[in-house]
């Protein structure tokens, strides 16, 4: 019996070809706007867990309140570096500033915010993270004149590529690279240009004020407890509280967070093309309704049940819904996939997408509940028909 409602279901949809089209375009935009940004956002949460693991569980973050674009009266300096260093808990800390500035090659001018980096730590610092160099080195101690840029740098940064031992000016300041780093995988990170922090201060006329610095915590140590120890040592130190102490994974749940709630809003705006897509259904199951009116008859006069012409309607719009979930899964996987795949050259990072089939089959299965949740209404409508009256439709 299943099979002969299926194929006149079948039939009935494509003898309306054009409406039936129209009405799964629209479960077709909801399912793949849904399925596409669900998988973006989980590529850039994928993207971010794969960077905090590279970066450690065993640092902590330490600013003057909230994060600053630029050091302030309120700043740190070296004097609370040297209060953190001295904490029995911390390996060594890694002061820094970030200012933008006028950096010059080959007569080719670009303003670009460049990171003053302590010299001393940075080698440990950047090899206890995996970030190593691909040709070249860190920072010796003591070095004033050199410069450390991002593997995309020497190629994206100016018209003319430039590589080890050339010189680039920087704020009217001569500076030797002397090495790039291998790639990160974010685009921003891939474009550093970094000076050692005393010529930055001298540069730019900091003094000893920095804008944050990085805590390496010794290995068997309490993250989350020496970093409450920090923030209260240097809230004492400061007699003021305005300093803010994050782990790696505090700083992870709050970007997680953010994604969240982002990602929350724009499932929601897709969702309303589905909302649009059931309506669509809704309407043409009603139309389908009136258009067969004394078919309906026919089938009841011949012995039809109610529950019988309930069925063959609810699974006439079931199908929409079906066609249309997978026909938008497979769209929103292939736009997913599309972007990771070009996010480097688009986005300030790479996205990690990938295929989920929970997320498919969740999208096609919500697509089909909505077919059928659509056609419930005008499906009623046409098993509450009497034979008589829908014999006589003109």
């Amino acid at each position: 019996m299943f099979e002969g409602f299926l194929k006149l279901s079948v039939n009935s949809l494509r003898q309306r070809g054009l409406r039936s089209l129209l009405t799964i375009i629209g479960i077709i935009i909801g399912v793949a706007a849904i399925v596409s940004l669900i998988s973006i956002s989980n590529g850039l949460e994928n993207n971010l867990n794969e960077q905090f693991e590279k970066f450690g569980t065993d640092v902590v973050v330490v600013t003057a309140g909230e994060l600053a674009l630029g050091p302030t009266e309120t700043g740190l300096t070296l004097d609370d570096v040297d209060i953190v260093e001295r904490m029995s808990g911390v390996d060594y800390a890694v002061p820094m500033i970030w200012q933008f500035a006028e950096i010059e090659f080959h007569n080719e001018e670009i303003i670009r915010y460049v990171i003053g980096w302590e010299s001393d730590h940075i080698t440990d610092f950047l090899e206890e993270r995996g970030w190593g160099f691909e040709e070249g080195r860190s920072f010796k101690p003591g070095e004033k004149n050199s410069v450390v840029v991002g593997y995309n740098a020497p190629r994206d940064l100016f018209e003319d590529e430039f590589g080890l031992r050339n010189r680039i000016t920087i704020e009217g300041q001569k500076f030797e690279v002397v090495g790039i780093m291998e790639e990160i995988g974010n685009q921003e990170d891939d474009l550093n240009v970094i000076i050692p922090l005393e010529t930055a201060q001298e540069l730019f006329g900091t003094g000893d004020n920095i804008h944050s610095f990085f805590a390496v915590i010794k290995e068997g140590i309490d993250v989350e407890k020496i970093g409450e120890e920090i923030e209260d040592e240097l809230e004492d130190f400061r007699d003021k509280e305005d300093v803010t102490v994050l782990t790696a994974a505090q700083l992870l749940e709050q970007i997680q967070e953010i994604l969240g709630i982002i990602g929350l809003v724009v499932v929601s705006i897709a969702s309303i093309s589905l909302v649009v897509g059931a309506v669509g259904i809704a309407n043409t199951t009603y139309t389908s309704v009136l258009e067969r009116t004394r078919e309906i008859g026919v089938m009841k006069a011949i012995g039809a049940t109610n529950n019988q012409i309930l069925i063959l309607f609810i699974l006439e719009s079931t199908l929409i819904g079906l066609v249309g979930g997978i026909i938008g899964a497979v769209i929103g996987t292939g736009l997913a996939l599309a972007v990771g795949t070009v996010s480097s050259a688009i986005l300030p990072i790479t996205l990690l997408v990938r295929v989920d089939p929970q997320l498919i089959a969740l999208g096609i299965a919500f697509a089909l509940i909505v077919g059928a949740i659509s056609g419930v209404f005008p499906a009623l409508s046409a098993a509450k028909l009497k034979p008589t009256e829908a014999l006589r439709y003109e």
